[in-house]
């Protein structure tokens, strides 16, 4: 099926670029917390001396990367014209742990520019779900001319 066949809305184009590319900020982090293990430099560098800290940080590396790939996944359904609900769960799950955390933070801290930055990573993973909810699909098409 040509691009020109396939009659899948832009909004879940879009929704799909946007997953793609969050699956690889994910699996970014994913590589750089081994990098930073295995090194023993960085931040979380000296994790390796304590098992619970490593345990944690173990499971943020599988957490990052089993999101990434499903979030690959699921951009590749939508690419392919199947369902592109795929995408939505990870970030959902990402959007529900996120927004606590950031509120919690906000609560014990003010308004800092490193919250800002908490902010941005919520709302470039809130983007997709957005595009995707029947409200989006009802303004996109009638304002499509």
């Amino acid at each position: 099926m040509s691009a020109i066949e396939n009659r899948r809305p832009l909004r879940v184009t879009y929704a799909a670029i946007l997953a793609g590319l969050y699956a690889g900020v994910l699996l970014f982090v994913s590589a750089m917390t081994c990098y930073q293990i295995l090194s023993g430099t960085g931040n979380i560098g000296g994790v390796a001396h304590d098992r619970f800290e490593l345990r944690g940080v173990l499971g943020i590396i599988l957490f990052t990367a089993a999101g990434a790939g499903y979030l690959l996944f699921g951009a590749a359904q939508a690419a392919a014209g199947r369902d592109y609900r795929w995408i939505l769960w990870p970030l959902r799950v990402f959007l529900l742990i996120g927004t606590v955390g950031q509120s919690l933070d906000l609560i014990g801290g003010g308004l800092t520019p490193g919250h800002l930055v908490g902010f941005a990573i919520l709302a470039a993973a809130a983007l997709p779900v957005v595009l995707s909810t029947a409200r989006s699909k009802a303004y996109l098409t009638a304002t499509e001319h």
